[in-house]
């Protein structure tokens, strides 16, 4: 008999945004949302006193994995998010 481990998953927060009037493209808007989540586990991870707990994010943006992944000279909004994602 197998039986197989599901670790449990948990919605801790939910937050939608509207897109800003001033034209921004999908790949921002989808960093902005990283970082958004970047925010919540730091503040989740500081709530609970866990300096060492495992946070795993998904994001189907492969632009804005790339950011997080490589370095390069990005656009002032993009480093900043980045640089906040990374911190």
């Amino acid at each position: 008999q197998e039986t197989e481990y599901l670790p449990p998953i948990n919605l801790v927060r939910a937050k939608s945004r509207v897109a800003p009037l001033k034209i921004v493209s999908i790949p921002c808007l989808e960093l902005l949302s990283c970082c958004i989540g970047a925010r919540w586990a730091n503040s989740v991870r500081n709530a609970l006193d866990l300096p060492d707990m495992k946070i795993t994010f998904w994001t189907d943006s492969s632009v804005v994995i790339w950011w997080i992944k490589e370095q390069g000279e990005w656009s002032v909004f993009v480093t900043n998010r980045v640089r906040e994602i990374k911190t």
